[in-house]
């Protein structure tokens, strides 16, 4: 779904080619992990891919003892079934929640930081189910993300309004064809 987000943000691909050759301008990749530090704009446009399109749309759990939420009885036993997309789109939570801004994940750089939360993303899990490889996960899209972009432009063969998301237990777009 990324690719998608970059076929549609020439100005983000831009910004985070920028940063790649300021923090490694001769290499081709990021040979130290101290580096990862640096690729701030990469970071917050792995957060901001991760919030509209998270790669795990939900979380299933099941209740270990009965459990009053909200007035709601879960008996021991209940499967529950969590919606990670719904909160991490909604304007109460981020300002502009369909709108792809990296910057939201910027402190310094951006006017609505106050205006969101981050607490209530879940594409990793929560509670004791957390992915034990969330930070290797995210190290690696930032490495990811920040060579792509540095080295290669994107751009869409079809209309972004065509690409439809398929839901299952990872999304990923039914029909999306790309150039870079």
């Amino acid at each position: 779904m990324g690719g998608i987000l970059f076929g549609t943000t020439p100005e983000v691909v831009k910004k985070v080619r920028t940063e790649a050759y300021n923090v490694y301008p001769q290499e081709e990749v990021p040979l130290h992990y101290e580096q990862l530090e640096f690729l701030k704009y990469a970071d917050a446009v792995a957060q901001e891919a991760m919030r509209l399109k998270p790669t795990t749309p939900q979380m299933y759990m099941e209740s270990k003892t009965d459990v009053v939420i909200n007035n709601l009885s879960l008996p021991k036993g209940t499967n529950i079934i969590l919606q990670n997309k719904v909160p991490q789109t909604q304007e109460h939570y981020f300002s502009n929640a369909n709108t792809f801004s990296p910057e939201r994940w910027l402190v310094n750089a951006c006017p609505m930081h106050e205006n969101h939360s981050p607490n209530v993303m879940r594409v990793f899990g929560g509670g004791p189910r957390f992915c034990p490889g969330m930070f290797l996960a995210k190290s690696e899209m930032v490495v990811l993300i920040s060579v792509l972009c540095k080295h290669f432009d994107f751009s869409l063969q079809s209309d972004v309004t065509d690409i439809k998301e398929r839901f299952d237990f990872t999304m990923y777009p039914r029909k999306f064809e790309s150039n870079f």
